[in-house]
């Protein structure tokens, strides 16, 4: 994606990096859209770490969504029709 889109990546190798990865996604984000997120979302992330709820709070985050269920789950709402939902 182009104009300076920034996206945090969890395999980030450090705190630092992550915060200023996240950093220049919200400037970008505000300076194009005069928007500033309030709500982070993990789509289907691997092996969350225990401190990023803390680094997405002192971004000024007040909540984050995480989009990963069990795969029992998964499969018992498959069976079911019941996977694909209206937001």
């Amino acid at each position: 994606m182009g104009g300076g889109w920034v996206m945090a990546d969890e395999a980030c190798p450090s705190e630092d990096s992550f915060l200023l990865n996240m950093e220049t996604g919200l400037k970008w984000l505000y300076e194009t859209f005069k928007v500033r997120p309030r709500v982070a979302w993990q789509i289907d992330p691997f092996g969350l770490s225990a401190s990023t709820p803390s680094l997405l709070a002192s971004l000024g985050f007040e909540a984050l969504v995480i989009n990963r269920i069990g795969t029992t789950t998964e499969s018992e709402l498959e069976k079911t029709d019941d996977l694909e939902f209206v937001w």
